[in-house]
Protein backbone atom coordinates (compact mmCIF):
# COMPACT_ATOMS: atom_id res chain seq x y z
CA UNK A 1 0.00 0.00 0.00
CA UNK A 2 1.56 3.52 -1.56
CA UNK A 3 1.63 6.06 1.23
CA UNK A 4 -0.65 8.32 -0.57
CA UNK A 5 -3.39 5.62 -0.36
CA UNK A 6 -2.11 5.34 3.94
CA UNK A 7 -2.53 8.86 4.17
CA UNK A 8 -6.09 9.12 2.27
CA UNK A 9 -7.66 6.34 4.26
CA UNK A 10 -6.59 8.01 7.66
CA UNK A 11 -7.81 11.28 6.53
CA UNK A 12 -11.22 9.75 5.82
CA UNK A 13 -11.11 7.29 8.78
CA UNK A 14 -9.92 10.69 11.05
CA UNK A 15 -12.41 13.36 10.09
CA UNK A 16 -15.53 14.23 11.81
CA UNK A 17 -17.77 13.47 8.47
CA UNK A 18 -19.36 10.35 8.32
CA UNK A 19 -17.66 8.81 4.83
CA UNK A 20 -19.30 5.91 2.93
CA UNK A 21 -18.06 4.37 -0.07
CA UNK A 22 -21.15 2.44 -2.70
CA UNK A 23 -20.13 0.16 -5.73
CA UNK A 24 -22.25 0.37 -8.59
CA UNK A 25 -24.33 -1.88 -7.54
CA UNK A 26 -25.11 -0.05 -4.30
CA UNK A 27 -22.92 -2.30 -1.95
CA UNK A 28 -21.33 -0.91 1.13
CA UNK A 29 -17.35 -0.71 0.29
CA UNK A 30 -16.19 2.19 2.89
CA UNK A 31 -17.43 2.79 6.08
CA UNK A 32 -15.74 5.07 8.59
CA UNK A 33 -16.08 5.17 12.13
CA UNK A 34 -18.41 8.60 12.42
CA UNK A 35 -20.54 6.35 10.01
CA UNK A 36 -20.63 3.70 12.32
CA UNK A 37 -21.62 6.14 14.97
CA UNK A 38 -24.23 7.89 12.87
CA UNK A 39 -26.07 4.54 12.00
CA UNK A 40 -25.19 2.54 15.21
CA UNK A 41 -23.26 -0.39 13.64
CA UNK A 42 -20.27 -1.63 13.24
CA UNK A 43 -18.40 -1.47 9.45
CA UNK A 44 -17.66 -5.71 9.46
CA UNK A 45 -21.97 -5.48 9.54
CA UNK A 46 -22.48 -3.90 6.46
CA UNK A 47 -19.64 -3.78 4.37
CA UNK A 48 -20.62 -5.86 1.35
CA UNK A 49 -24.15 -5.49 1.98
CA UNK A 50 -26.61 -3.22 0.21
CA UNK A 51 -26.89 0.08 1.70
CA UNK A 52 -30.51 -0.39 2.16
CA UNK A 53 -29.42 -2.26 4.94
CA UNK A 54 -28.96 0.78 7.01
CA UNK A 55 -32.61 1.05 7.40
CA UNK A 56 -33.29 4.49 7.47
CA UNK A 57 -36.88 5.73 5.22
CA UNK A 58 -35.40 9.31 4.03
CA UNK A 59 -31.68 8.54 3.64
CA UNK A 60 -32.00 5.30 1.57
CA UNK A 61 -34.80 6.97 -0.55
CA UNK A 62 -32.48 9.58 -0.98
CA UNK A 63 -29.60 7.18 -2.39
CA UNK A 64 -32.23 5.59 -4.51
CA UNK A 65 -33.10 8.26 -6.28
CA UNK A 66 -29.56 8.69 -7.71
CA UNK A 67 -29.23 4.91 -7.98
CA UNK A 68 -32.39 5.01 -10.29
CA UNK A 69 -32.44 8.24 -11.70
CA UNK A 70 -30.31 9.44 -14.52
CA UNK A 71 -28.42 12.65 -13.29
CA UNK A 72 -24.96 11.87 -12.59
CA UNK A 73 -24.05 15.22 -11.01
CA UNK A 74 -23.57 15.98 -6.94
CA UNK A 75 -26.51 16.30 -4.72
CA UNK A 76 -26.96 17.77 -1.59
CA UNK A 77 -30.01 17.26 0.67
CA UNK A 78 -30.77 17.78 4.33
CA UNK A 79 -32.08 15.06 6.13
CA UNK A 80 -33.53 14.24 9.92
CA UNK A 81 -32.05 10.72 11.26
CA UNK A 82 -33.41 8.95 14.37
CA UNK A 83 -32.66 11.22 17.71
CA UNK A 84 -33.64 14.08 15.69
CA UNK A 85 -30.50 14.32 14.46
CA UNK A 86 -29.92 16.97 11.20
CA UNK A 87 -27.35 15.98 8.80
CA UNK A 88 -26.38 17.60 5.23
CA UNK A 89 -26.00 14.70 3.00
CA UNK A 90 -23.54 15.33 0.29
CA UNK A 91 -23.34 12.51 -2.86
CA UNK A 92 -20.49 12.40 -5.55
CA UNK A 93 -21.37 10.11 -7.82
CA UNK A 94 -18.52 8.81 -9.34
CA UNK A 95 -18.79 7.87 -13.31
CA UNK A 96 -16.88 5.64 -15.96
CA UNK A 97 -17.88 6.84 -19.35
CA UNK A 98 -21.85 7.85 -18.94
CA UNK A 99 -22.37 5.55 -16.47
CA UNK A 100 -22.68 5.25 -12.71
CA UNK A 101 -19.86 3.51 -11.18
CA UNK A 102 -20.06 3.88 -7.64
CA UNK A 103 -21.27 6.73 -4.73
CA UNK A 104 -19.24 8.68 -2.32
CA UNK A 105 -21.86 9.53 0.51
CA UNK A 106 -20.13 12.52 3.03
CA UNK A 107 -22.75 13.22 5.70
CA UNK A 108 -22.09 16.59 7.81
CA UNK A 109 -23.72 16.50 11.09
CA UNK A 110 -26.19 20.02 11.20
CA UNK A 111 -27.70 18.98 14.22
CA UNK A 112 -26.40 22.28 16.70
CA UNK A 113 -26.50 24.79 13.58
CA UNK A 114 -30.05 23.74 13.22
CA UNK A 115 -30.91 23.91 16.94
CA UNK A 116 -28.73 27.33 17.23
CA UNK A 117 -31.20 28.72 13.89
CA UNK A 118 -34.66 26.95 15.83
CA UNK A 119 -33.54 29.20 19.09
CA UNK A 120 -32.86 32.11 17.48
CA UNK A 121 -35.82 32.09 15.55
CA UNK A 122 -37.88 31.95 18.96
CA UNK A 123 -35.76 34.05 20.11
CA UNK A 124 -36.54 37.17 17.58
CA UNK A 125 -40.37 36.23 17.96
CA UNK A 126 -39.98 36.37 22.26
CA UNK A 127 -38.32 39.72 22.04
CA UNK A 128 -40.39 41.25 19.49
CA UNK A 129 -43.20 40.19 22.31
CA UNK A 130 -41.52 41.61 25.06
CA UNK A 131 -40.68 44.88 23.37
CA UNK A 132 -44.36 45.33 21.89
CA UNK A 133 -46.12 44.85 25.18
CA UNK A 134 -44.68 47.62 27.50
CA UNK A 135 -44.52 49.89 23.65
CA UNK A 136 -48.57 49.21 23.41
CA UNK A 137 -49.09 49.90 26.72
CA UNK A 138 -47.07 53.34 26.85
CA UNK A 139 -49.30 54.31 23.36
CA UNK A 140 -52.51 53.82 25.28
CA UNK A 141 -51.54 55.34 27.80
CA UNK A 142 -49.87 58.40 26.35
CA UNK A 143 -53.15 58.58 23.85
CA UNK A 144 -55.24 58.43 26.70
CA UNK A 145 -53.55 61.43 28.39
CA UNK A 146 -53.50 63.40 24.82
CA UNK A 147 -57.57 62.77 25.10
CA UNK A 148 -57.65 64.85 28.14
CA UNK A 149 -56.73 62.67 31.53
CA UNK A 150 -54.17 65.24 31.65
CA UNK A 151 -56.24 67.88 33.41
CA UNK A 152 -57.03 65.11 36.30
CA UNK A 153 -53.69 65.82 38.06
CA UNK A 154 -54.18 62.08 40.32
CA UNK A 155 -55.10 60.32 36.87
CA UNK A 156 -52.30 61.96 35.28
CA UNK A 157 -49.43 61.02 37.57
CA UNK A 158 -50.80 57.29 38.09
CA UNK A 159 -50.61 57.18 34.11
CA UNK A 160 -47.42 58.86 34.06
CA UNK A 161 -46.19 55.91 36.81
CA UNK A 162 -46.81 53.48 34.24
CA UNK A 163 -45.29 54.69 31.67
CA UNK A 164 -42.49 55.58 33.65
CA UNK A 165 -42.24 51.66 34.52
CA UNK A 166 -42.81 50.26 31.15
CA UNK A 167 -39.95 52.50 29.55
CA UNK A 168 -37.77 51.30 32.77
CA UNK A 169 -38.71 47.55 31.46
CA UNK A 170 -37.56 48.96 27.81
CA UNK A 171 -34.53 49.99 29.17
CA UNK A 172 -33.56 46.71 31.02
CA UNK A 173 -34.68 44.88 27.90
CA UNK A 174 -32.26 47.17 25.23
CA UNK A 175 -28.97 46.75 27.76
CA UNK A 176 -29.81 42.77 27.87
CA UNK A 177 -29.68 42.71 24.08
CA UNK A 178 -27.04 44.42 23.87
CA UNK A 179 -25.00 42.49 26.35
CA UNK A 180 -25.88 39.50 24.79
CA UNK A 181 -25.45 40.65 21.40
CA UNK A 182 -21.73 41.91 22.89
CA UNK A 183 -21.16 38.52 24.32
CA UNK A 184 -21.88 36.51 21.03
CA UNK A 185 -19.58 38.02 19.59
CA UNK A 186 -16.50 38.03 21.77
CA UNK A 187 -16.46 41.72 22.90
CA UNK A 188 -14.56 42.10 26.08
CA UNK A 189 -13.51 46.16 26.02
CA UNK A 190 -16.16 46.85 28.38
CA UNK A 191 -13.88 47.68 31.49
CA UNK A 192 -15.15 46.79 34.48
CA UNK A 193 -15.85 49.39 37.20
CA UNK A 194 -14.43 48.41 40.90
CA UNK A 195 -15.65 50.60 43.60
CA UNK A 196 -15.62 49.60 47.47
CA UNK A 197 -19.05 49.35 48.69
CA UNK A 198 -21.64 48.05 50.72
CA UNK A 199 -23.93 45.08 49.47
CA UNK A 200 -27.18 46.14 51.94
CA UNK A 201 -27.03 49.24 49.56
CA UNK A 202 -27.04 47.14 46.22
CA UNK A 203 -29.38 45.12 47.76
CA UNK A 204 -31.93 47.74 49.09
CA UNK A 205 -31.12 49.85 45.99
CA UNK A 206 -32.56 46.92 43.60
CA UNK A 207 -35.26 46.07 45.51
CA UNK A 208 -36.24 50.15 45.37
CA UNK A 209 -36.72 49.88 41.94
CA UNK A 210 -38.67 46.86 41.73
CA UNK A 211 -41.02 47.43 44.58
CA UNK A 212 -43.50 48.59 42.34
CA UNK A 213 -43.87 45.56 40.67
CA UNK A 214 -43.86 43.45 43.39
CA UNK A 215 -46.55 45.58 44.98
CA UNK A 216 -49.14 44.27 41.68
CA UNK A 217 -48.75 40.88 42.96
CA UNK A 218 -48.87 41.85 46.94
CA UNK A 219 -45.34 40.38 47.42
CA UNK A 220 -43.09 41.51 50.17
CA UNK A 221 -39.50 41.94 50.29
CA UNK A 222 -37.38 40.12 53.25
CA UNK A 223 -33.84 40.82 53.63
CA UNK A 224 -31.49 39.18 55.67
CA UNK A 225 -28.54 40.88 56.60
CA UNK A 226 -25.62 40.54 59.24
CA UNK A 227 -24.89 43.76 60.51
CA UNK A 228 -21.12 44.54 60.04
CA UNK A 229 -20.51 42.71 57.09
CA UNK A 230 -17.61 43.84 55.17
CA UNK A 231 -17.56 45.62 51.91
CA UNK A 232 -17.06 44.48 48.63
CA UNK A 233 -15.01 45.61 45.35
CA UNK A 234 -17.00 45.41 42.74
CA UNK A 235 -18.71 46.71 39.66
CA UNK A 236 -22.25 48.37 41.16
CA UNK A 237 -24.22 48.06 37.46
CA UNK A 238 -23.05 45.01 36.65
CA UNK A 239 -24.43 43.20 40.04
CA UNK A 240 -27.24 45.57 39.70
CA UNK A 241 -28.01 43.95 36.67
CA UNK A 242 -27.80 40.43 38.26
CA UNK A 243 -29.83 41.27 41.20
CA UNK A 244 -32.85 42.62 39.08
CA UNK A 245 -32.57 39.99 36.72
CA UNK A 246 -32.89 37.36 39.16
CA UNK A 247 -35.05 39.36 41.92
CA UNK A 248 -37.42 40.49 38.35
CA UNK A 249 -37.79 36.38 37.81
CA UNK A 250 -38.85 35.59 41.35
CA UNK A 251 -41.22 38.21 41.18
CA UNK A 252 -42.96 37.07 38.03
CA UNK A 253 -42.72 33.49 39.30
CA UNK A 254 -43.88 33.96 42.71
CA UNK A 255 -47.00 35.95 41.43
CA UNK A 256 -48.50 33.41 39.34
CA UNK A 257 -49.34 31.93 42.54
CA UNK A 258 -50.90 35.26 44.18
CA UNK A 259 -49.40 35.26 46.89
CA UNK A 260 -45.52 34.61 48.70
CA UNK A 261 -42.47 36.59 49.85
CA UNK A 262 -39.13 36.57 48.02
CA UNK A 263 -36.49 36.68 50.63
CA UNK A 264 -32.72 37.43 50.44
CA UNK A 265 -30.21 36.34 52.29
CA UNK A 266 -26.82 37.49 52.39
CA UNK A 267 -24.08 35.58 53.80
CA UNK A 268 -20.13 36.49 54.49
CA UNK A 269 -17.58 33.90 53.92
CA UNK A 270 -13.49 33.97 54.13
CA UNK A 271 -12.96 35.09 50.73
CA UNK A 272 -16.67 35.81 49.23
CA UNK A 273 -20.30 36.70 49.93
CA UNK A 274 -22.89 34.96 48.85
CA UNK A 275 -26.77 36.29 48.02
CA UNK A 276 -29.79 33.79 48.33
CA UNK A 277 -32.66 35.15 46.19
CA UNK A 278 -35.55 32.99 47.62
CA UNK A 279 -39.00 33.07 46.73
CA UNK A 280 -42.14 30.22 47.07
CA UNK A 281 -43.48 30.70 43.41
CA UNK A 282 -44.11 27.90 40.84
CA UNK A 283 -40.22 26.15 40.84
CA UNK A 284 -38.33 24.81 37.95
CA UNK A 285 -38.53 21.36 36.85
CA UNK A 286 -35.52 18.66 37.47
CA UNK A 287 -35.29 18.28 33.95
CA UNK A 288 -34.78 21.91 33.21
CA UNK A 289 -32.39 22.97 35.93
CA UNK A 290 -29.37 22.48 33.98
CA UNK A 291 -29.79 24.21 30.78
CA UNK A 292 -31.70 27.39 32.36
CA UNK A 293 -28.26 29.67 32.24
CA UNK A 294 -27.94 28.37 28.32
CA UNK A 295 -28.34 30.79 25.50
CA UNK A 296 -31.31 31.33 24.22
CA UNK A 297 -32.99 28.86 26.43
CA UNK A 298 -36.21 28.94 27.80
CA UNK A 299 -38.07 26.27 30.26
CA UNK A 300 -41.63 24.98 28.62
CA UNK A 301 -44.40 25.67 30.66
CA UNK A 302 -47.92 25.45 30.68
CA UNK A 303 -49.89 28.47 29.12
CA UNK A 304 -51.22 29.72 32.32
CA UNK A 305 -47.33 29.89 33.85
CA UNK A 306 -45.46 31.25 30.93
CA UNK A 307 -44.83 34.75 31.83
CA UNK A 308 -42.92 35.84 28.91
CA UNK A 309 -39.05 36.59 28.44
CA UNK A 310 -36.60 36.27 25.52
CA UNK A 311 -34.36 33.60 27.07
CA UNK A 312 -31.09 35.34 27.43
CA UNK A 313 -31.45 37.01 31.02
CA UNK A 314 -29.90 34.02 32.81
CA UNK A 315 -27.20 33.58 30.42
CA UNK A 316 -26.36 37.04 30.58
CA UNK A 317 -26.63 36.65 34.86
CA UNK A 318 -24.27 33.76 34.18
CA UNK A 319 -22.03 36.01 32.14
CA UNK A 320 -21.27 39.08 34.33
CA UNK A 321 -20.90 37.10 37.79
CA UNK A 322 -17.88 35.07 35.57
CA UNK A 323 -16.08 38.32 34.37
CA UNK A 324 -16.76 39.37 38.40
CA UNK A 325 -15.16 36.45 39.61
CA UNK A 326 -18.41 34.90 40.65
CA UNK A 327 -21.01 32.30 40.35
CA UNK A 328 -24.31 31.32 40.57
CA UNK A 329 -26.29 27.96 40.89
CA UNK A 330 -29.98 27.57 41.67
CA UNK A 331 -31.99 25.22 43.98
CA UNK A 332 -35.85 24.20 43.03
CA UNK A 333 -38.85 22.05 43.70
CA UNK A 334 -41.81 22.28 41.40
CA UNK A 335 -44.70 24.03 43.44
CA UNK A 336 -42.29 24.85 46.04
CA UNK A 337 -40.18 27.61 44.54
CA UNK A 338 -36.83 28.37 43.71
CA UNK A 339 -33.29 29.39 45.10
CA UNK A 340 -30.95 31.12 43.80
CA UNK A 341 -27.08 31.47 45.60
CA UNK A 342 -24.97 34.28 43.76
CA UNK A 343 -21.52 34.02 45.43
CA UNK A 344 -18.96 36.92 44.55
CA UNK A 345 -15.90 37.72 45.27
CA UNK A 346 -14.88 40.28 48.13
CA UNK A 347 -11.89 41.78 46.53
CA UNK A 348 -11.23 42.61 42.37
CA UNK A 349 -11.33 39.46 40.40
CA UNK A 350 -8.18 39.42 38.00
CA UNK A 351 -9.76 40.36 34.70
Amino acid sequence: MSVYTRLLECAVECGFDAVIGLNKSGKIQLFNSMAELVFSVKRDKVTGEKYDILDNGDFVEFLDEVFKGSTLGAVEKILELPDSKVFSVFLVPLVKGDKLDGLIVIMRDFTTLRNIEKAMVQFVGNASHEFRTPLTSIKGFVETLLEGAYSEPEVCRRFLQVINDETNRLVRLTVSLLDVTSSMCGNKERKIKYELVNILDIINNTLEKLTPFAQKYSLEFVVKCPSGISLILTDVDRLTQVLINIIDNAIKYTGLKGKGNITIHVTEHDETIQISVIDTGIGIPKKDIDKIFQRFYRVDRDHNQDVGGTGIGLSIVKDILSSLGGNISVESEPGQGSTFIITVPKNKSHE
